[in-house]
């Protein structure tokens, strides 16, 4: 799967040192994309958040948040990653469940 940067083209969020520069441990760019990602990712959260249990399967949020399954699924990798959201029920198909964490919650707030 492409990553997030190529899908959306965020490739030239990557700020590259100037000669002599050290690269700093966290570039501001990196920081903006997470935001970016996050607000996209809001419609999913706010799903999951009015679903009983905070739960719902990723094929049953697509038409509701309207965003492509390819997209989706992408999203979903990164919103466990960063621990927003949990794989409740890993589907060999791909139609996991997804619940929405503690963490997740706070960042509704």
């Amino acid at each position: 799967m492409a990553s997030f940067r190529e899908q959306f083209g965020l490739e030239y969020l990557d700020v590259e040192p100037k000669q002599g520069e050290d690269k700093p441990a966290t570039a501001p760019a990196t920081a903006a994309m997470d935001d970016a990602l996050i607000a996209y990712g809001r419609l999913v959260l706010d799903a999951l958040n009015k679903s009983p249990n905070k739960t719902r399967q990723i094929l049953d949020l697509a038409p509701e948040v309207r965003v492509r399954i390819d997209t989706l699924l992408r999203l979903e990798d990164y919103l466990v990653t960063k621990g927003y959201v949990e794989k409740a029920k890993e589907d060999p198909l791909g139609n996991d469940a997804i619940r929405l964490t503690p963490q997740g919650e706070k960042l509704l707030s």
